[in-house]
């Protein structure tokens, strides 16, 4: 199942400055489309910069962005809280 801009805004909430560009990488996202990201973003926060670049995850690979890929990346990348949290969220919610 492909994975909601709703639930992907809800798991921005959770990637901060750092983490959001390590996950994008790690998501296949291209290196000069997070920095277009953070240079277009960067004033509306953090979490516009993440959600902006799942949904250029999405827009770009949209077979792939599920709930496991994602949570694979999340864990692959040492983010495991994160993970954790949008196990919360998926059972709060439908993707």
């Amino acid at each position: 199942m492909i994975l909601e801009e709703t639930f992907l805004w809800e798991m921005s909430t959770h990637l901060d400055n750092l983490n959001w560009r390590a996950l994008g990488r790690s998501l296949g996202v291209e290196e000069t489309v997070l920095v277009n990201i953070d240079h277009t973003h960067k004033a509306s926060g953090f979490r516009e910069c993440a959600y902006q670049m799942l949904l250029s995850w999405k827009q770009r690979q949209p077979k792939q962005c599920t709930f496991g890929v994602l949570f694979s990346k999340l864990c692959k990348e040492n983010m495991n809280s994160v993970a954790k949290k949008m196990k919360q969220i998926s059972s709060n919610d439908k993707m």
